[in-house]
């Protein structure tokens, strides 16, 4: 189920180029010089641990909450007198672009994503990174049983 959210999210973030690198959540930022070079603006996936509730056959249902990750760049100046300030703050239209993929998309398996917070980043050098967190309530049937119809015989003989 992870493994379909996390790929029907790339798809809707990378579509009209608007997001450059998607990946899963590996703590990027604590590790940026260690790891491979990314492009921005990057969105991480994380998934939130999910409590799942059993039902008969294998099936289990829950709710997965994924924070996105957002990094983006910032070497301009957002002050009220910037000459620069509608291009420094673009990365919060895409955020509400972000959203606007998101929220109240639906798929197999699962209900429609809603998002449930946002955090923005008001400690940052270079590197602004805003987190969108979204929910969705799952099922998960990979692990159910197969059910086998078996033929009844026709006539039944009672001996009495």
């Amino acid at each position: 189920m992870r493994k379909k959210i996390y790929l029907k999210i790339i798809e809707l973030l990378v579509e009209g180029e608007l997001i450059k690198h998607v990946d899963l959540w590996n703590e990027n930022i604590q590790y940026i010089t260690e790891e491979q070079a990314w492009s921005t603006p990057a969105v991480f996936v994380e998934f939130e641990p999910i409590i799942w509730m059993p039902f008969p056959g294998g099936v289990q249902e829950g709710t997965v909450t994924v924070r996105l990750h957002i990094i983006t760049r910032c070497i301009e100046p957002t002050n009220d007198s910037s000459p620069y300030k509608d291009s420094a703050l673009a990365y919060l239209d895409m955020l509400d672009s972000i959203n606007s993929r998101i929220h109240g998309f639906s798929g197999d398996g699962f209900n429609t994503f809603t998002r449930k917070q946002s955090v923005t980043n008001h400690n940052h050098e270079e590197l602004v990174e805003s987190i969108e967190t979204f929910s969705v309530h799952v099922i998960d049937a990979s692990s159910s049983s197969e059910v086998q119809m078996i033929e009844a015989p026709r006539t039944v003989q009672i001996q009495l």
